[in-house]
């Protein structure tokens, strides 16, 4: 009975430090809601430069790997920053494209979605040890999105 008990107690002290380190992989990742310029949010969205933007927070998770998001809306248009630690991979729609574009980050990747109800433009990259996403909808011109994703970079 202890024999089997001792590879059962190994396991689970596996387990739990697994989860300890990515939870601080993750309390190491910044807030994207305190970091994202509220200047260049009223670029994207056309609204007046002193408009205060306040982003809900939240996380995503995707391949076994969490992510702290902030989400802006102004109107229709809405953006969504998420920062994550480098292995971060993101799900993408079925129909997402990634193209070539002037003005992209080092190693940055341009997500494009054309499809009627799912159009959105979003930039994502990584930068030592994080990854970034920069995502807007169909209301947000993919000028803005690098634009953020650039300034984000020069942040992280």
């Amino acid at each position: 009975m202890i024999k089997r008990l001792l590879p059962l107690a190994a396991v689970l002290a596996l387990g739990t430090l697994a989860s300890t380190a990515g939870a601080a992989r993750l309390a190491s990742v910044p807030d994207p809601c305190t970091v994202t310029s509220n200047a260049l949010l009223n670029a994207a969205f056309g609204a007046s430069s002193d408009t205060q933007n306040f982003g809900t927070p939240g996380t995503a998770k995707s391949h076994g790997v969490a992510g702290k998001t902030c989400q802006w809306t102004y109107g229709n248009a809405q953006i969504e920053v998420t920062f994550a630690p480098s292995k971060y991979v993101p799900p993408l729609a079925a129909g997402t494209t990634t193209r070539t574009a002037a003005g992209l980050p080092p190693h940055g990747h341009l997500l494009v979605d054309r499809r009627v109800g799912n159009t959105f433009t979003a930039v994502t990259f990584v930068k030592g040890a994080r990854f970034c996403e920069v995502w807007g909808n169909a209301s947000i011109t993919q000028a803005h999105v690098i634009k953020l994703a650039r300034a984000l970079y020069a942040k992280l």
